[in-house]
């Protein structure tokens, strides 16, 4: 049976891992396009499709490089059976925040892409992106802790029953 922080450390590891692929494509038939005399939407396109990629590929870069000090984080040393179901909650909060937080990125990176057009200038971007960075700091920051409530929950759910 694997370890559960090694487990942990694994799909950290493999979401960093799609982190870094995800945008290839994009970005490849972007520029591909671009060097072969295709319109591609302007200026602006190309700094988002680029804000995209730089995003991801830093964001992928982290975790994977990371992914052994957060799993130390998320998983306890001494685990028991019952412990392995808190630390893959708080690991799978933790991967979803840093969804949030990359998210948030690209939508500021699509706003200020935007912004290069004259008279163009909806907040929606900007604001979408500010909250759901800040939802993504909250949420890895409290994934410990949503582990522990699971766990309390879960525990009551035994003793009930």
């Amino acid at each position: 049976m694997i370890e559960t922080r090694k487990l942990v450390e694994s799909l950290i590891a493999l979401v960093g891992i799609w982190l870094l692929f995800r945008q290839l494509p994009d970005y490849a038939s972007t520029m591909y396009m671009m060097t072969h005399g295709s319109q591609v939407g302007g200026p602006e396109f190309i700094t988002i499709q680029s804000i995209h990629f730089l995003a991801s590929i830093f964001f992928g870069s982290i975790l994977i490089l990371a992914r052994k000090l957060v799993s130390r984080w998320l998983v306890h040393e001494n685990i028991t059976n019952q412990l392995q179901g808190q630390a893959l909650v708080s690991a799978g909060v933790a991967i979803v925040s840093v969804y949030f937080i990359l998210s948030g990125v690209t939508e500021i990176g699509q706003y200020y892409g935007v912004m290069q057009e004259p008279n163009i200038g909806n907040p929606y971007p900007l604001w979408k992106g500010v909250f759901s960075i800040i939802s993504g700091l909250v949420g890895f920051v409290l994934s410990v802790g949503i582990g522990r409530i699971w766990l309390w929950l879960h525990g009551h759910e035994k003793t009930d029953a």
